[in-house]
């Protein structure tokens, strides 16, 4: 085995696992919700991520596994690896309607939006209370049940925030918590209310399946056959 080699126990690995796939949904549903390429990319980063987990809890498996008694336990290990591993590949299906050019359906949009847990875009004014505060000195998980888990900055995302990271003027906080608690952190924030405008408006699918009929024809290969 290479020296570089450092395993880790499969507690600590289907712990990330499972941090990776929560992180995974959150940043899905935020990426089609705002249309955003960039939490799209994050996405399939995060994917990546998980294969290679999974990877790990398989190699494991067959290290450890010398009769059938081990089997039988490894085997429950690797039923809820897998199916951390399909949250992970339904998140990217998510993430790849943003890719396609695919917009949300409204319904979809207004379920999200009406969700006893919601994400939420809040933008920072000048004025705000958090400029220049750190994460852990907010403590917004246990004062008003929020939490950040992606940041646009300019034209660059943060993802993840560390608890030492500091709140910046023109900052989008993308957040996810209770109706209550959003609406209080827009007040700390200085914005009226969160934004629910995309970043992009992408076509309905049935637009961008007519668009692509119409160049099909004029190619002169548009032509449905029965």
């Amino acid at each position: 085995m290479p020296q570089s080699f450092k395993p880790k126990s499969v507690r600590e690995l289907l712990t990330e696992m499972k941090d990776v796939s929560d992180l995974m949904i959150d940043l899905a549903y935020a990426a089609v919700l705002f249309e955003s390429d960039e939490l799209a990319d994050r996405v399939h980063e995060l994917e990546t991520r998980m294969d290679k987990l999974m990877y790990q809890i398989r190699t494991i498996a067959a290290v450890v596994t010398r009769n059938v008694r081990e089997a039988r336990k490894i085997t429950g290990i690797l039923q809820v690896a897998s199916a951390a591993e399909a949250i992970s590949n339904a998140t990217g299906d998510i993430a790849d309607l943003v890719r396609m050019g695919i917009e949300i359906h409204p319904v979809a949009r207004d379920a999200l939006r009406t969700a006893d847990e919601k994400i939420a875009w809040v933008e920072v004014s000048e004025d705000s209370v958090l400029v220049g505060k750190k994460f852990y000195e907010l403590k917004l998980p246990s004062s008003i049940g929020i939490w950040t888990f992606a940041i646009k900055r300019g034209k660059s995302w943060i993802v993840l925030p560390q608890k030492n990271t500091e709140v910046h003027v023109g900052d989008a906080l993308i957040v996810k918590g209770p109706p209550d608690g959003v609406a209080i952190l827009c007040k700390m924030a200085g914005a009226r209310r969160e934004v629910w405008a995309p970043e992009r408006r992408l076509p309905s699918i049935r637009k961008a399946l007519a668009k692509r009929c119409v160049r099909q024809a004029r190619r002169g290969c548009g032509r449905w056959e029965s």
